[in-house]
């Protein structure tokens, strides 16, 4: 029983190491990095097998039978671009309350993410002003 209260006692006064919640912003950092060329990949990914087929040479009727996906709109990559930011940041705060949760306990969880929550919020932000 003392075990018990001692341990209680030492989870609630103890803090998530920084270091571990900074794995945390991975999952945002992967979705900004991936956000920043979905607007490469939905412009110019459609023309990659005629540009190659012109560059390696190859004349004839079949070329003009490859596969050409246009250009995207533009809103439709502001969208992805967008969507894909959203889901970066949902991933981030989910795991940032489990690494809390393993570290502190549940009922703590919330309290010692809040300062990282936020920061992930304004990286987002800034983010998208920057990408979208």
């Amino acid at each position: 029983s003392t075990t018990t209260a001692v341990t209680a006692e030492t989870a609630a006064s103890a803090e998530v190491p920084y270091l571990k919640l900074a794995y945390s912003m991975l999952p945002l950092v992967w979705a900004g990095t991936l956000a920043h060329y979905e607007d490469i990949m939905l412009t110019e990914l459609g023309l990659i097998l005629p540009r190659l087929a012109a560059s390696l040479g190859a004349e004839g009727d079949w070329v003009s039978l490859l596969p050409v996906l246009g250009p995207a709109n533009p809103a439709v990559v502001s969208c992805a671009q967008g969507a894909t930011l959203v889901a970066g940041v949902i991933l981030s705060w989910a795991l940032a309350g489990k690494i809390a949760e393993v570290q502190v306990g549940r009922e703590q969880a919330g309290e010692t993410t809040v300062v990282q929550r936020a920061l992930k919020l304004a990286t987002a932000a800034e983010l998208w002003h920057l990408i979208v």
